[in-house]
């Protein structure tokens, strides 16, 4: 090969070097998502008459999520199949959410008494989905698992999944209709155990401590 075209060469190369070094990937613009509405916070802070009876006193033990549910939001294209957004993330972790609307629903909205040290009935809720499901059809999933115990029995338990379908629409608001959807599945998920948790905590509680005075 001649000098001439050993120089051809050698420059087409560095120039091919130059692009890949100068060029810049396509950069992920993340979007961050809540469940809970600002409009569901102010409901929510609006108490109602709906109280538990007096007798009803417990704690809120652990929210536990599953291990893949993190700040990337999950979704499904087969039945044994889980990915990630790369670009859609949660402002929390999804147990967070759970945490707090069954605070809010227990404590606040239905006014059972929080317990805070010592025996007493305890909440324990596992998180086990919280996704997208896309094939046979576009559905939000909730999947949960309760628990009530007190220091020696578990008293209720129960296991359930929750799915809305939801219509994605255009590539722009497809994610805020998942999370409407996630939102409302969340919602329907934390009325069923606050609801069952009371009546069997009305079923195995013992009298709840009385207030001086």
């Amino acid at each position: 090969m001649s000098l001439a075209a050993r120089l051809v060469i050698a420059l087409a190369l560095l120039g091919c070097a130059g692009c890949a070094l100068t060029s810049k990937s396509d950069s992920i613009v993340l979007r961050y998502f809540s469940p809970v509405t600002v409009t569901q916070r102010t409901t929510a802070a609006q108490t109602d008459d709906r109280r538990a009876p007096p007798e009803i006193a417990l704690r809120l033990g652990r929210v536990n999520g599953a291990r893949h549910l993190k700040e990337k939001i999950a979704y499904r294209d087969s039945a044994y199949e889980l990915a990630f957004y790369d670009e859609l993330r949660w402002t929390d972790k999804p147990e967070a959410f759970v945490r707090r609307a069954l605070r809010g629903a227990l404590f606040e909205e239905h006014r059972a008494r929080q317990l805070v040290g010592g025996g007493g009935l305890t909440l324990d809720v596992d998180l086990d989905a919280f996704e997208e499901i896309k094939a046979p059809r576009h559905a939000a999933r909730v999947s949960v698992t309760w628990t009530l115990r007190d220091d020696q029995l578990v008293l209720a338990e129960e296991s359930f999944l929750i799915e809305r379908a939801f219509a994605p629409r255009g590539e722009g608001d497809g994610p805020a209709a998942l999370v409407a959807a996630l939102s409302g599945a969340l919602d329907d998920a934390v009325a069923r155990i606050v609801a069952r948790v009371l009546v069997s905590a009305q079923a195995g509680s013992t009298p709840a401590p009385r207030t001086p005075g």
